[in-house]
């Protein structure tokens, strides 16, 4: 048994109870059924007037405190409050996410930073060359930039492409229907390039100011 349920309207009471997962029937029968050791373990009321909430809270309370001879061993939780529980779950989840997201955003951008570092290095004659035929470190410094966003763009769009399958799996295989709002793929794409900007702006640097002799010898 999960419980026992007056059935006031046609409206469901709870929100968040699987109806098709449960059996609705009369208190006296749950009686008769269980030889009287019927445990009731929730109790779904609505009021009839919604502005008599207060007072049928308390009338719960007082109905309740009296059975279990003046002890509360129990609560009484009234819709705004379990929305409140529901909504504070959710924020914590939303900041734990939150998190996750900005390590694997620093971890991304590093390893874009540490990619194009050894770039710089392997390329060091070509930067030499270039700057002796006249390239100037805006340049320089402009196109290791625009690789760095290319990788960290390329990188973003493999991410969305991954996450449309998966979607797209659950779907198919289970009854769960995720959604992929477009504006979050593209804040999502937006918030990669900008990462790759900021972290290939020290190899860029670092490229534009090195000094085209040594960059010749290093061939």
């Amino acid at each position: 048994m999960r419980g026992v349920m007056k059935k006031f309207d046609s409206t469901p009471l709870s929100l968040t109870t699987d109806f098709n997962d449960a059996i609705l029937i009369p208190y006296s029968t749950a009686q008769k059924l269980t030889e009287n050791n019927t445990q009731l373990y929730q109790i779904l009321a609505k009021p009839k007037d919604p502005a008599q909430l207060n007072q049928v809270v308390g009338g719960v309370t007082a109905s309740l405190k009296a059975s279990h001879g003046g002890q509360q061993r129990f609560s009484v939780l009234r819709q705004d409050e379990s929305l409140k529980i529901t909504n504070r779950i959710a924020d914590l989840m939303t900041k734990l996410i939150a998190c996750i997201a900005a390590v694997s955003l620093l971890v991304g951008g590093i390893g874009i930073m540490n990619v194009m570092l050894v770039s710089v290095a392997e390329r060091m004659h070509e930067i030499g060359l270039r700057k002796a035929l006249g390239a100037s470190d805006r340049q320089i410094m402009s196109q290791f930039m625009a690789e760095a966003i290319l990788l960290s763009l390329i990188g973003s769009v493999i991410g969305v492409v991954i996450s449309l399958v998966i979607n797209f799996v659950l779907r198919v295989t289970t009854s769960l229907t995720p959604a992929v709002p477009w504006e979050a793929i593209g804040i999502s794409v937006l918030v990669s390039v900008l990462i790759g900007a900021i972290f290939g702006t020290v190899p860029a640097l670092k490229a534009a100011r090195k000094d085209p002799i040594e960059a010749l010898r290093s061939y």
